[in-house]
């Protein structure tokens, strides 16, 4: 710890700073002062003891906040490991690598102060977050142990900081009075995310993580509480189906309930990325349910809101149909936020779940150079992690793609991939609705296996009733199999699950084709008409369309707008569009009458 003059003849020196408090602080002393400062006691003689043993010392306490010294980055980290795992009360910990200013009592003041406890203050319980200046100085097998959290806006600074994040790895070690509040969102089964969920700390593949805090009962009766905790257990239960994105459990989110807390604030103490908040107000036998999703994040930004309206005559129909509406619009809306958070990271330091956003995005582009292009980042994550099943099953989409639009010489290749990435993904992601979709789809173009793909896209909605994909998906496999009141079905509710993204306008304009497979021309042509998504196998079929009914320039203008997405011949696409003979039979000949009459 050599230090420097200044021109102000101040003592400088660079330094590693750790920065931590207790968690719940407040709270604990509140509902008991008198044991609350022996445990601050207590916990003094456990840092102390953790900084001695790494060659650092403890420069500044007050009330539940220390902050310690340590001569090296490495020394530090090893002291923040053990700090997560020992110090009882859990506290929160920030690690940076600074210039400080050394005043005559050996207080450190400066901006690397200042970092390393705004990191700490975006910390989650028993949990710390590192700079990016410490991160890479220390050695490899440290920096295996710390998950990136991309650039972190730092609380009444201007500054960005690349941040790490490290949890605590032993669920053992909760207390049991702690574990009753730590429970974690309903389907969630596997250890690591558990683990990772007690502390507020996001899982494996750094999923995008919520927290639903909360409902505030806006009435006049008091014994409507009960409606808005049930409201917030329903959603809580309706998005914990959704495999993409983490969830806390209901448990987490209600310590913070009566604190008056805003979205960014619950989002830190948390260790979340995004807060929904919700109200209920009631009227009689009338019930507004609003509810706001926020970005934390990104300072706050509020990303979507929405309001609805019903009566007390089924309380728990209407329940049901909030929370299945919220549960479809979050997760393509924050898949969309995170995708746009991953374009604008540089490709070089993208992980395996970031990868996997930068594919999707390309893919839904459904372009020849893009669709190659995604495979190519899929490739590179699935090097990271082999099992990562939504990257399985987005690359097994993403063959098929190239497959039925000819968009490689050696299709074959591309077929035995698809093929074996679909059936990986299976594997790893019999629980994972979106995967299942995706795969069921890809099956359907690179087998023509109708049967698997419903059997999948069932277990599917099973697993997760909310998923607009899957309902999309499902509608296509009814177009397949010739059922258009089915597809009619599955795609409408798609859209209204979804209203918000490209798949809403994709449901939309897939109506329009079951609306043909009903018989009902001149209303297929009126919704095509209205929406702005196409594929060539959906020109194709309009085409057929137009030229059953005899409207022979539409037909045509539809034809060479297929022809100019693929090389793919009308015949050889129409007998991939469906396993239906009849369908097959009435789609050649419309075809046949756009080219020929």
């Amino acid at each position: 710890m050599v230090g420097r003059l200044s021109d102000s003849g101040t003592t400088r020196r660079l330094t590693t700073i750790v920065a931590l408090d207790v968690a719940g602080y407040s709270a604990r002393t509140e509902a008991d002062e008198t044991a609350s400062i022996a445990e601050i006691g207590g916990l003094r003689e456990t840092i102390d003891e953790i900084a001695r043993e790494h060659s650092g010392r403890i420069f500044n306490s007050a009330g539940d906040g220390f902050m310690l010294e340590f001569a090296s980055s490495i020394a530090a980290i090893e002291a923040a490991f053990a700090l997560a795992e020992k110090c009882r009360p859990p506290v929160r910990i920030g690690v940076h690598l600074g210039d400080v200013a050394v005043q005559p009592n050996g207080d450190l003041l400066g901006h690397g102060v200042n970092v390393a406890a705004r990191l700490m203050s975006q910390a989650g319980p028993g949990s710390g977050l590192v700079s990016a200046a410490v991160h890479q100085t220390v050695h490899p097998r440290i920096r295996e142990r710390l998950a990136p959290r991309g650039r972190l806006k730092l609380e009444k600074m201007n500054e960005t900081v690349d941040a790490f994040a490290f949890p605590l790895l032993e669920t053992e070690l909760i207390e049991p009075t702690e574990r009753s509040h730590l429970t974690i969102a309903e389907g969630s089964t596997d250890l690591d995310t558990r683990r990772l969920a007690a502390f507020g700390m996001r899982p494996q593949h750094d999923k995008p993580s919520l927290a639903v805090l909360s409902f505030t009962n806006l009435s006049s009766e008091p014994d409507q509480d009960y409606f808005a905790n049930g409201m917030m257990e329903e959603v809580i239960t309706a998005l914990g189906r959704i495999r993409s994105i983490f969830v806390i459990g209901s448990g987490t989110s209600l310590t913070l309930k009566d604190q008056s807390l805003g979205a960014p604030d619950a989002g830190r103490r948390l260790g979340v990325r995004y807060i929904l908040e919700g109200s209920v107000r009631r009227s009689g036998m009338k019930i507004r349910i609003s509810v706001r999703l926020t970005d934390v994040s990104e300072g706050g930004a509020q990303i979507w809101g929405e309001r609805f309206d019903g009566t007390l005559d089924d309380v728990f129909a209407l329940q049901d149909q909030v929370a299945l509406s919220v549960a479809g619009v979050i997760e393509p809306t924050v898949l969309a936020v995170e995708a746009r958070r991953a374009a604008r990271r540089p490709i070089e330091s993208l992980d395996c779940y970031d990868l996997y956003l930068r594919a999707a995005a390309l893919r839904s582009t459904l372009h020849r150079a893009e669709v190659l292009e995604a495979i190519a980042l899929l490739d590179r994550a699935l090097v990271l992690e082999p099992s990562f099943a939504p990257a399985l099953g987005m690359a097994a989409s993403c063959h098929s793609l190239v497959v039925v639009n000819k968009w490689s010489e050696d299709a074959e290749f591309h077929r035995r991939q698809g093929l074996m990435m679909a059936e990986q993904a299976i594997r790893t992601g019999a629980d994972d609705a979106s995967v299942l979709a995706q795969t069921a789809n890809a099956l359907m173009e690179l087998d023509s296996d109708v049967g698997r793909a419903r059997s999948l896209i069932e277990r599917a909605l099973t697993l997760n009733p909310s998923s607009a994909y899957a309902c999309f998906i499902s509608g296509v496999i009814s177009l397949t199999e010739a059922d258009g009141a089915a597809a009619t079905r599955h795609f409408q509710e798609a859209a209204k699950l979804d209203p918000l993204s490209s798949l809403g306008e994709m449901a939309r304009v897939h109506v329009a084709m079951a609306r043909i497979l009903e018989g009902d021309l001149l209303e297929a042509a009126r919704i095509y008409k209205n929406t702005t998504y196409r594929t060539p196998r959906i020109h194709l079929l309009m085409a057929a369309a137009y030229g059953m009914s005899n409207n022979l320039e539409g037909a045509r203008d539809e034809l060479r707008l297929y022809a100019a997405l693929t090389t793919v011949p009308p015949e050889t696409m129409v007998d991939r569009s469906t396993g239906d003979p009849k369908l097959r039979a009435w789609m050649h000949e419309g075809v046949w009458r756009a080219r020929n009459v």
